[in-house]
């Protein structure tokens, strides 16, 4: 679960839209994870590189984000469809 958390954070830190931000910042919520310090996390690992995020178009990231959304509400048994944050077409 570390190294999934750590991609959360990334994620969130890589991304530049409101929408993605909220939701991965609602994953690591639900998580627990939200106020972890990533010292530990090299700089180079936030800069673009070929499946950066922010390299994909608005539909394919926002795919990205609802697998893990879907991934993350199956594991805990809740409903994907009315777990997913504010303004997230459902």
């Amino acid at each position: 679960m570390a190294d999934e958390t750590e991609r959360y954070i990334l994620l969130s830190r890589a991304t530049t839209d409101p929408m993605e931000r909220r939701t991965a910042n609602t994953i690591l919520e639900a998580l627990g994870r939200l106020d972890i310090e990533c010292d530990h996390v090299d700089e180079a690992d936030l800069a673009p590189d070929q499946d950066s995020p922010a390299l994909l178009t608005p539909d394919a990231r926002f795919n990205g984000f609802r697998a893990i959304w879907e991934h993350l509400a199956s594991r805990s048994g809740v409903s994907a469809t009315h777990s997913l944050p504010a303004g997230a077409p459902a």
